[in-house]
């Protein structure tokens, strides 16, 4: 099944704060994660692959990426 997952980043010079939701029409959207992480790209690569497995590797994903 192919699944959208948007991640919204509120970003610092001391961190970076990530939201990942899948909306769901007709229900309530489902908030998998709300992190800090220090701010270095590679710290969203491996939040986003980390959600990939947690949420199960035999669906595909299209990953929106946004920020403030």
């Amino acid at each position: 099944m192919n699944r959208i997952i948007k991640i919204g980043m509120d970003v610092h010079s001391t961190n970076y704060t990530l939201c990942a939701m899948e909306p769901v029409i007709g229900a309530e959207d489902r908030v998998f994660a709300n992190i800090q992480v220090t701010p270095d790209y590679k710290n969203i690569l491996m939040f986003i692959e980390e959600l990939k497995l947690k949420l199960g590797v035999s669906d595909t994903y299209d990953i929106e990426c946004g920020y403030e």
